[in-house]
């Protein structure tokens, strides 16, 4: 037995239409119980919205083999699992650092940018953070080592200098 996963964008032009029950639900599957009948109903509305835009890009053939059934449409990422996203992206950037013994921590000025960056291209998904914090906060972390402002076993704050429009890694207090 197998089981074959395929994702797809198709109709990720329809991400944000319905802002609020992305904050109302968790992420996963839209087949989901809901708490109430309105989430339901429009679960069932953005569900079909994006079958009709799987069905104009696909042949009915290949959407007859998996099955209507077969075929999980998800939430949209909402503010709380942005913020838990990006808590998993910076214990993996502190991973890497771990050979070197720094540990990092993540000012609320920094996170709120960041998160702030990410609501503004939500249409990418969680994308969006990941890159900010491999390019930007890495090369934040870079930089600060190789102006000596930072070095091994020293436990560095990331923060935004809004007077720079950058993040910025320095030694912690």
């Amino acid at each position: 037995n197998t089981i074959i996963m395929m994702t797809s964008n198709i109709g990720g032009s329809l991400a944000g239409e319905d802002a609020d029950f992305a904050n109302r639900n968790p992420i996963g599957f839209l087949t989901h119980v809901a708490k109430d009948p309105a989430p339901a109903a429009s679960a069932d509305a953005r569900r079909a919205k994006y079958l009709v835009a799987l069905k104009a890009k696909l042949r009915p053939e290949f959407i007859n083999r998996i099955g209507e059934d077969g075929i999980v449409v998800f939430n949209e990422l909402g503010a709380p699992q942005m913020g838990a996203i990006l808590d998993l992206r910076v214990k993996d950037l502190e991973a890497q650092l771990k050979e070197r013994g720094v540990t990092i921590t993540l000012s609320d000025t920094a996170r709120t940018e960041i998160l702030k960056r990410g609501e503004a291209q939500k249409a990418y998904g969680a994308r969006p953070l990941k890159q900010i914090v491999e390019r930007q906060l890495s090369d934040a972390i870079v930089e600060a080592e190789l102006e000596g402002r930072i070095a091994e076993g020293d436990a560095v704050l990331l923060d935004w200098d809004a007077t720079k429009a950058a993040f910025t890694a320095n030694k912690k207090p």
